[in-house]
């Protein structure tokens, strides 16, 4: 469980976080959320995919870590991983951005009080007097980064959808047995729709910068294999896994 909390100097002089990544938190997440200007990097560590927020109805993107729901075959607990990427996402735990109770026109940090990374003795201090530290700064900066990366996203997601570049996909898990399972709810990139885009909609695309994370996201489907080996070093002998259209389109 998270108590996400709005951090304020006021309220939490005392408060220390510990300058590290949560892994016991990432190693039982089966999928990472990513913004689009992270595309680039997290295609060298992990397959992409959209994936659509049934509270909300947007539509993000996310960096698949297991076939299985609630397990990290890329990352353990203790934190031994061979990621080349640590998405922001999971760096940033336990602050995140969200809206001021008292302004819902702005944002502000909030915190995990219920992160073990948290507590009132060990770690780095956010506040001095009613002033940020250097520590807090920083994450304070990144957690913008992550902000305007998620408004980059909603704005890329948009063009592609109104191009039909995006589709509903499924994949196919087959077993070293022969047993075959198929893992839903996933979104990914139209091929065939996208080489048959018009010079108009390939240059609109290419003006806004949007073809770097198309090609990242394209390509990152061979880390679906990294993720065949994960599952095999757990005892979990699979032999395939095939992206598939859903309805053939």
């Amino acid at each position: 469980m998270s108590d996400f909390q709005p951090l304020k100097p006021e309220q939490h002089q005392n408060l220390k976080v510990k300058p590290v990544v949560d892994w016991e938190f990432v190693a039982k997440q089966h999928q990472l959320e990513i913004t689009v200007t992270e595309a680039q990097q997290a295609a060298s560590s992990f397959p992409l995919f959209f994936i659509k927020n049934s509270e909300t109805g947007n539509t993000f993107i996310a960096a698949v870590t297991s076939f299985v729901m609630d397990t990290n075959v890329l990352v353990e607990e203790n934190g031994q991983h061979q990621l080349a990427y640590v998405p922001l996402s999971a760096s940033l735990r336990p602050f995140a951005l969200g809206l001021d109770p008292e302004n819902d026109k702005s944002v502000i940090p909030f915190v995990d009080l219920d992160s073990k990374l948290v507590s009132d003795d060990q770690g780095e201090v956010l506040f001095e007097g009613d002033k940020a530290t250097p520590f807090f700064q920083h994450y304070n900066h990144q957690l913008e980064q992550y902000y305007n990366g998620q408004l980059a996203t909603g704005k890329f997601v948009q063009a592609l959808d109104e191009l039909g570049l995006i589709q509903q996909a499924e994949l196919e898990i087959t077993m070293a047995d022969g047993q075959k399972s198929t893992l839903k709810g996933l979104w990914n990139l139209n091929e065939k729709a996208l080489n048959e885009l018009s010079i108009e909609e390939q240059q609109s695309l290419l003006s806004q910068g949007y073809f770097a994370p198309i090609f990242a996201m394209l390509s990152s489907m061979t880390q679906l294999n990294r993720l065949i080996h994960g599952h095999i070093k757990l005892g979990e002998p699979i032999a395939g896994v095939n992206v598939n259209p859903v309805n053939g389109k």
